[in-house]
């Protein structure tokens, strides 16, 4: 993979970062930039299936020296996400939380970049979907993703009571109930999605600069979705 700093006032392309990811098909890449100390966070799949490699590259320093950073020198951090392969990343307007998503289809994992610490898990249901255009509100509050076509809100630490527990499964719930609860729950507590939406169709998702409103934007469409979740 190779990123770039695109020119401002000139035809020149500074390189500012060349790594060896898995196998990338959807393209899969998360961009933080402070626009202060001109360091960017660069989130994209790792050589492990799941995990997340995140780069913090000097953007100042490689505009001034125009050299690619040794692998060695280049500050990383890996997370493990997820079993299986990414389908969905995304860094929050910060840069202190990651998103993820994976094939699986059922889960999104919050993670605070600075620890690698799993701070939210986040459930559209249990039947396996493709989550992808995850993204975070200004906030840092709410995630919206789109699944399959439809649109998902999630509120980051929901204490409606919708959690799904693991901890004290009664032997007395049978057979199938036990079956299902070793099959779905027990890897962790899960919260369930606060509002969602159909769209007609594939499209992007993101929250608006202002206020609570979640935009959904089809592609090759003039006329964008937009689904309030005050």
């Amino acid at each position: 993979m190779l990123l770039y700093d695109l020119p401002l006032a000139n035809d020149y392309y500074c390189a500012l970062l060349q790594v060896d990811t898995s196998e990338n098909p959807n393209g899969l890449l998360a961009l933080h930039l402070n626009t202060s100390t001109l360091r960017a966070k660069v989130a994209f799949p790792a050589h492990t299936m799941g995990a997340v490699c995140i780069a913090t590259v000097d953007v100042s320093h490689a505009r001034v020296t125009s050299a690619l950073p040794s692998k060695s020198s280049l500050p990383q951090t890996t997370i493990q996400a997820h079993k299986g392969t990414l389908t969905g990343l995304a860094l929050s307007p910060s840069g202190r939380l990651l998103a993820t998503a994976s094939e699986s289809g059922t889960l999104i994992r919050v993670f605070e970049v600075a620890t690698c610490n799993r701070l939210h898990t986040l459930r559209q249901g249990y039947s396996s979907s493709t989550i992808r255009a995850l993204s975070f509100s200004k906030t840092e509050s709410r995630i919206c993703a789109i699944v399959d076509t439809t649109l998902f809100v999630f509120n980051l630490g929901d204490v409606t009571g919708q959690h799904v527990k693991t901890e004290n499964k009664s032997e007395a719930d049978g057979g199938l109930l036990r079956n299902f609860a070793e099959r779905y729950l027990v890897e962790e507590s899960s919260v369930f999605y606060t509002a969602k939406s159909r769209l007609p169709g594939d499209a992007v998702a993101a929250f608006g600069a202002v206020g609570g409103s979640t935009l959904a934007l089809r592609p090759m469409s003039h006329l964008p979705v937009i689904a309030e979740t005050m």
